[in-house]
């Protein structure tokens, strides 16, 4: 930190102690070279025991869960440390893997009987990847689920499938773009699916869109978040 010059096109930064644990600690999906793994005793290889580190309600699942993928150490510490907390927050950089994280602690909470929705809050064009792409490529089979997405104003055009899912008894997944919060339509659904839904994990992807405490979005996504069980 506070020590970063060029060498041939690269940034260069000293092998120091303090260096090395501060990338780490904010790049985990970086694996540093054996040298200095020896150099600094900081071995990748060793099993992490997550099951001492579960919580006794989640230890059994756990150790019979099966994953789509299997997820980095980084990934399961946290979803083994997050999992029977009612709320927090993934901090990591693009691409170390959140939404798989938090995918994995949706199906660990559906099949504790915690939650029966996942409600996903996320920018325009992401919110619909989640149920087109994410949620298939790493929700456990284990898991049967219903998905709805929607724009702003565009919910009249899945009328029928956004039914079905609020009725659904397997795990009901709804996508709302995050101008969901500030529209009539978009404020209408969400209360009738926190209406009709009791056990909600309400996720907010690019939390920065909600940073400021005085503006109408982040307003009514605080007084949304309270009436769900796990944000």
């Amino acid at each position: 930190p506070g020590k970063k010059r060029m060498f041939e096109g690269s940034p260069y930064i000293e092998d120091t102690e303090e260096n090395m644990h501060f990338i780490l600690d904010r790049h985990p999906s970086i694996q540093l070279c054996p040298h200095l793994q020896q150099k600094y005793s900081i071995s990748f290889d060793e099993e992490y025991d997550y099951l001492a580190n579960a919580d006794e309600k989640y230890s059994e699942l756990l150790k019979n869960f099966k994953f789509k993928k299997p997820p980095f150490k980084h990934q399961l510490k946290d979803t083994v440390r997050f999992v029977n907390e009612k709320f927090f927050a993934l901090l990591y950089e693009m691409g170390c893997g959140k939404t798989k994280a938090t995918l994995d602690i949706t199906a660990l909470r559906y099949l504790a009987g915690e939650i029966d929705t996942l409600l996903i809050l996320a920018p325009s064009g992401v919110h619909s990847q989640w149920n087109t792409e994410q949620i298939p490529e790493h929700m456990t089979e284990d898991v049967e689920y219903e998905t709805f997405s929607m724009n702003a104003s565009r919910r009249h055009k899945g009328d029928d499938t956004f039914r079905a899912c609020l009725r659904t008894s397997k795990l009901a997944v709804f996508s709302l773009n995050v101008e969901s919060l500030v529209s009539d339509i978009g404020r209408k659904t969400i209360l009738e699916i926190l209406e009709r839904r009791k056990n909600v994990f309400i996720v907010m992807d690019e939390s920065t869109r909600i940073k400021n405490p005085k503006s109408a979005t982040s307003k009514f996504a605080h007084k949304i978040a309270d009436r769900c069980k796990f944000k």
